[in-house]
């Protein structure tokens, strides 16, 4: 190791060591209160992080930061509620140390209609606390974006790693759930409508080919609004709908979907101006997305529906998830499988940090400009 590298390795060491004795007292404290409270955390977190909770809550999202500084915060000193992005993220800190980062994936509101599986186990710290942890499969949807980000490229195998332990983890917590049962294959049945535009709008858009009754592609907004004005020309009674899915990690990741007297005629997830996405390098004729993607994609899809409480369509979006999940372990034991490597690269790398902190600036100035009209 170099010289450098072991005493930044070192310094680091001491700084974590110096953290645990300053911070547990309070964080044992921080930990009673979210199991008390029953707020679902994230059951996995980077070394670094050891003490830091990331909550999610389910109801009165609001609510629960008045609970914090009538309850938590008067018996602990130095501890703060910071309020980073009002209605959507909050946080406990000690000094400028964040111990709990609470975020509300149902946008800005109060959600008091749906919810989210989770499941109970031992606390981080306190074996004795019974924490609610968030599925693992809101954990592996997170995951399998970071899987074909090329800036993990050197990390995959410990990626891989993650993926198996938490698909064993789900499989655990819901044995129904069989990911060996072969999932058979239907074949894509697009009626006369929905392959006419499929014609038009195939060069423009990326193919994501997982639904075999909606084609689903992805594009950026300005190629979303393109194949709306061509779609227009084509069916004068479209409808256009946006639809947010009810992502854990990224609140940015929408869809539209057209239809045409109420039939659906095609899904356009629109990423590319968030995300950089391989695409299948041997493909002349269109744009065709990586089976890491398209598996990415159809888990989000299962995630919403379940969260919405759509349960048939949830169950059918898992069966493709399956599928497309049975595929990809195929096409490794074959050979076949395309190394993201080796692919294309399009889009444009929008980090979700960056972009819930110009959120942040955003809230601020509108908040300032209100003040200032009063």
């Amino acid at each position: 190791m170099h010289i450098i590298d072991k005493l930044i390795t070192e310094a680091r060491e001491i700084i974590r060591v110096d953290r645990g004795e300053h911070v547990k007292p309070i964080f044992e404290e921080v930990e009673r209160f979210l199991a008390e409270h029953k707020v679902p955390v994230r059951s996995t977190y980077e070394s670094n992080n050891f003490w830091k909770y990331e909550a999610y809550p389910i109801h009165g999202f609001s609510n629960l930061a008045t609970i914090i500084k009538d309850e938590l915060l008067p018996n602990l000193e130095g501890v703060t509620l910071y309020n980073y992005v009002f209605r959507y993220i909050y946080r406990i800190n000690l000094d400028r140390y964040s111990l709990a980062v609470f975020t509300n994936i149902f946008g800005t509101g109060q959600n008091s209609k749906y919810s989210f599986e989770t499941f109970e186990g031992p606390g981080r710290l306190n074996k004795e606390l019974t924490m609610q942890y968030v599925h693992p499969k809101y954990i592996l949807e997170e995951l399998l974006r970071k899987m074909y980000m090329p800036s993990n490229y050197e990390n995959l195998g410990s990626l891989i790693e993650e993926k198996k332990s938490l698909l064993a983890e789900w499989n655990r917590l819901n044995p129904k759930v069989n990911f060996e049962a072969k999932m058979e294959e239907v074949d894509g049945s697009f009626k006369k409508d929905q392959t006419s535009l499929m014609n038009k709008v195939g060069k423009i858009l990326v193919a994501a080919d997982y639904d075999p009754s909606i084609p689903v592609y992805i594009g950026s907004a300005a190629d979303i609004a393109k194949c709306e004005h061509i779609a227009r020309d084509m069916f004068p009674e479209l409808e256009v709908t946006r639809n947010a899915s009810k992502s854990f990690f990224d609140p940015r990741t929408i869809n539209h979907i057209f239809k045409n007297r109420g039939h659906i005629l095609i899904k356009i997830w629109e990423l590319l101006d968030h995300e950089i996405i391989p695409i299948l390098p041997y493909n002349t004729t269109r744009m065709v997305a990586h089976i890491s993607v398209v598996l990415k994609l159809a888990l989000t899809e299962h995630i919403t529906y379940d969260i919405l409480d759509f349960r048939e369509i949830a169950n059918e979006k898992l069966k493709i998830f399956i599928f497309i999940l049975q595929k990809e372990q195929d096409m490794l034991a074959k050979g076949i499988y395309v190394s993201t490597l080796n692919c294309k690269y399009i889009g444009r790398y929008y980090p979700v940090d960056k972009y819930i902190t110009n959120m942040r600036a955003s809230n601020a100035a509108k908040f300032s400009s209100n003040n200032n009209k009063k």
